[in-house]
């Protein structure tokens, strides 16, 4: 057995539990750098931006009908407006990633969102009656919240700690649930009143209007959202490394790819769904005289936010209690079970619409907050289980592949089978309204396989959590300086104090305390023999 040097090695474990001290104190500093209200006007404008966003990806199946028939398309074509937009926001995505990983994450933020708004308010004003022209165009809108929704939640994970971020998250892609009922709420009601005003149709001026809300709300970002610095383990700032390095990193941590397809697998049944309803409930309403359209629709709106807001927030904070005390996979657990069951509830809705509007409507509120229990968790998950310098790449992989294999084609894949299904019979809102329902038994049955890889999430996080903490510790060390000599008088010029471990520790409750709280061991010069960082900070 070859000799072990344990002087060198506890000079070894002295260093990187040092380095581990000094990111936590390098990101304190950051915190304390902005002021606690900046940082919550931060994340509160940058939500507003979410929920403008999601309006708009929202208010295109709202008022879908009345695009049908604008243009005169079939459902295939209409599925294809929704998947040309998402295409864009998976080109962009990965570049987002790499330009936030690389340059300003603020700027990149801002140019992204101008480009966005242009497009928004563009498309329907200046596409006439070219449908191709309308789509391209839709397509160029998706670029600016690729780049809001890959790096706002990089730049909370650097302002907010571990115990704050599962919470600013939770209200950032809150913007889902509260931009799709509005959307649900206004969108009939403004494309009502603004009918053929200056020769427009209602859907353009609810359409195009997004894009000036959003604009208002981008001015404040510009002098507010502070501009903060990439973190690395090496060295504070951001640091160019290899992205291959870091995508192989990413792809042989289990937790994070687990993740991934259970989000995408969400994203999938979500995105379809909140895209196709109002034209289900519409087919619907031909055929059960018992549905009053416009009365559903603004029951729709609030069960989508109440319930939306109950399965992101309240299960969010749920789990986030959990966590707090020592349960690392409160999170994916909650979130698998629940999700599920999000396949049965979005079946008893659609099957039950035509016999009894309430109970479909119940089931609707289920299956809202079944589907939107992933929405927080998955992004808190990525953060956690990711080094800091990894997470803008990360998200972006991950928002790439949520959109491609998810919501990016889904809206096309159920318009194409319920064509598929409707060819042949005849042309009735009966045959329209149960080629849907048989469309979305695919994304039903995808929900529920989402669930069982959020529960594979709660199997292999806490190892994939030692092990980010081990790779930011190593990367950190090597940047470092090690010691050239080591001798019993310099020794104790190594060991880090009390005072050291709780620097990171403030009055400010945004501010961390230390990021790891599980013991380190190290060795004892004088003995050799192993021993935990408590018995080291009584010495």
């Amino acid at each position: 057995m070859p000799d072990i040097d344990y002087a060198e090695l506890s000079v070894s474990n002295h260093h990187l539990f040092a380095t581990s001290v000094e990111v936590s104190n390098r990101l304190a500093e950051l915190r304390r750098e902005y002021s606690i209200t900046r940082r919550i006007l931060t994340a509160v404008i940058l939500s507003l931006l979410n929920i403008v966003n999601f309006f708009d990806r929202s208010i295109y199946g709202v008022v879908l009908p009345a695009i049908k028939e604008s243009f005169q398309i079939s459902n295939s074509q209409a599925g294809l407006i929704q998947t040309l937009y998402v295409v864009s926001i998976i080109v962009a995505a990965p570049m987002a990633g790499v330009i936030g990983r690389r340059f300003s994450r603020k700027w990149a933020i801002i140019v992204g969102s101008i480009a966005w708004c242009a497009a928004v308010i563009c498309g329907p004003l200046f596409c006439g009656d070219s449908f191709t022209l309308f789509c391209l165009i839709r397509a160029c809108a998706g670029i600016g919240e690729s780049f809001l929704g890959t790096l706002a939640i990089t730049i909370f994970a650097d302002l907010f700690n571990e115990k704050y971020r599962p919470l600013v998250l939770n209200v950032f892609m809150g913007g889902i649930l509260l931009g799709g009922s509005l959307a649900y709420l206004l969108g009939p009601l403004v494309s009502e009143h603004l009918a053929d005003v200056w020769g427009l149709q209602g859907w353009v001026w609810v359409t195009s209007g997004t894009g000036v809300v959003g604009a208002v709300f981008l001015i404040p970002a510009v002098f507010i959202v502070p501009d903060v610095p990439m973190q690395s383990p090496a060295g504070g700032a951001k640091k160019k490394g290899s992205m291959a390095a870091d995508l192989k990193y990413m792809f042989s941590c289990k937790s994070y790819i687990f993740t991934v397809i259970g989000y995408t697998c969400f994203s999938f049944t979500l995105g379809s769904k909140q895209y196709w309803d109002v034209t289900f409930i519409t087919y619907s309403s031909y055929v059960n005289s018992n549905i009053n359209l416009d009365e559903v629709i603004n029951i729709i709106a609030l069960i989508v936010f109440v319930c939306g807001w109950l399965g992101s927030i309240g299960l969010g904070e749920f789990a986030r209690f959990f966590k707090n005390r020592g349960y690392a996979d409160a999170q994916p657990v909650t979130t698998g079970i629940v999700g599920m069951f999000s396949g049965l509830t979005f079946l008893g809705y659609m099957r039950a619409i035509n016999y009894s509007v309430p109970l479909s409507l119940t089931f609707f509120g289920l299956t809202s907050a079944t589907l939107c229990a992933y929405v927080a968790t998955f992004q808190d998950l990525i953060m956690s289980t990711l080094p800091p310098q990894m997470r803008p790449l990360g998200a972006g992989m991950a928002t790439l592949i949520g959109h491609l294999l998810g919501d990016g084609f889904a809206s096309l894949i159920i318009g194409a089978i319920s064509d598929w299904y409707a060819s042949g019979r005849d042309n009735t809102y009966e045959v329209q309204a149960e080629s849907l329902i048989t469309a979305f038994h695919v994304a039903q049955f995808i929900s529920t396989i989402g669930g069982m890889f959020f529960i594979g999430v709660a199997l292999t996080l806490r190892s994939d959590l030692k092990k980010c903490r081990r790779f930011v510790k190593r990367k950190g060390a090597s940047a470092g300086t090690q010691p050239k000599e080591h001798t019993e008088g310099n020794s104790d010029e190594l060991k880090v104090t009390g005072t050291q471990r709780s620097s990171a520790r403030s009055s400010d409750p945004f501010v961390p305390l230390d990021d790891n709280n599980s013991p380190r061991l190290y060795y004892n010069v004088e003995e050799g023999s192993g021993s935990s960082e408590q018995e080291h900070s009584n010495q």
